[in-house]
């Protein structure tokens, strides 16, 4: 689950809070098959949504066909838009599953269109959304595995979005690697640096699962 991003250590994170819906896009006739063919698409989406995601999936397939797989055998897989989240403070959720045995994720906000995507140049917003998309996909790997199932406890909680919050961390990673450009490649390893160091930090865990402790 991701939220928008709340002081020092969770602003380095950018969208990763969701809580745990998709229209199928026709084949294109292209050599590589449409990266859309397989996931559902629901809710609010639009044309530039739908392209935004493609691109990326895309980008996944053809640099870095290890994490497209990793998001791909999430299927069955629906990705909705609801702004209803957004306003609530939701950057995704996400939900294992529905009533067909699809995994739901569901974003908050147009693609490129929330508050932080504004102060961000369109290679980090791609960078966030591939982040977010593979914390998300792994909420529904983990719980249709059986693992790290319900947050009844802070012990849980931490459970659940560390197994999010460290597969989004090793996705930009591999991302780093890519053909970014000097400058920007440079502030994507610095912005790694800082989110490992936020994953040891006090602020974060009370930020996604300090209610429990209440």
């Amino acid at each position: 689950m991701q939220t928008q991003k709340i002081g020092t250590a969770i602003k380095i994170f950018g969208v990763v809070i969701g809580l745990f819906v998709f229209c199928v896009m026709p084949a294109t006739t292209q050599a590589a098959p449409d990266a859309l063919n397989t996931i559902t698409l629901a809710g609010e989406f639009s044309d530039a949504d739908a392209i935004f995601l493609r691109t990326n999936l895309e980008t996944l397939r053809d640099q870095f066909p290890t994490w497209y797989q990793y998001v791909i055998d999430a299927q069955p897989l629906t990705i909705a838009i609801d702004s209803s989240e957004g306003a609530l403070g939701h950057a995704a959720i996400a939900k294992c599953c529905d009533a067909q045995g699809r995994g739901v994720i569901t974003f908050g906000f147009h693609f490129g269109q929330s508050p932080d995507d504004a102060e961000q140049t369109i290679e980090a917003q791609r960078v966030a959304f591939i982040g977010t998309l593979v914390h998300e996909v792994t909420h529904i790997r983990d719980q249709r595995a059986g693992r790290f199932t319900t947050k009844t406890d802070y012990k849980s909680c931490v459970a659940i979005e560390k197994s999010g919050l460290e597969k989004q961390l090793e996705v930009k990673r591999a991302l780093a690697t890519g053909d970014l450009g000097a400058a920007f490649a440079h502030a994507l390893n610095q912005q790694i640096g800082d989110e490992a160091t936020a994953l040891r930090s006090r602020e974060l865990w009370q930020h996604y699962c300090g209610a429990f402790q209440n």
